[in-house]
């Protein structure tokens, strides 16, 4: 297996999903032959199988914002490398990549007067993202 090159969230980006922010699961590993008599066979295409989940991360703030676009553009070499993120069901921390879409991630923020006072410390920022989880071991 190639060398995988992983790196980890800023400390101002949550290294977790909501906790209702998460839906996805297990690829589906099966492949199918049909034969001439009889019915299809299947096996597993691998001994391995990821798993994707769309994801929303905790409302953050528009530093963390700065912070995690200058995460992706450089350490995550704009999607390209995998990094360590808590399992958005079970919390373990696990080897993931953001699947490749246009956008790579979705960003949203509900309307706020940005003129306000204390505007980028408030915490409504909204990333979301696609995952699939890497067979790698987390670094320590």
């Amino acid at each position: 297996m190639a060398a995988v090159t992983i790196v980890h969230l800023p400390g101002t980006v949550p290294k977790c999903a909501m906790p209702k922010g998460s839906s996805g699961g297990q690829q589906d590993n099966r492949i199918g032959f049909e034969t001439e008599v009889g019915p299809p066979i299947e096996r597993p295409r691998a001994t391995w199988v990821p798993e994707i989940y769309n994801i929303s991360l905790p409302l953050i703030t528009l530093q963390a914002f700065r912070d995690f676009k200058e995460w992706f553009e450089s350490d995550l070499g704009w999607g390209v490398n995998a990094f360590v993120f808590k399992h958005p069901i079970t919390g373990d921390d696990g080897v993931w990549k953001i699947m490749p879409t246009s956008p790579p991630y979705q960003v949203s923020k509900p309307l706020l007067n940005s003129t306000m006072p204390g505007f980028e410390q408030r915490k409504c920022i909204q990333i979301s993202f696609t995952i699939m989880s890497i067979n790698s071991a987390v670094p320590s």
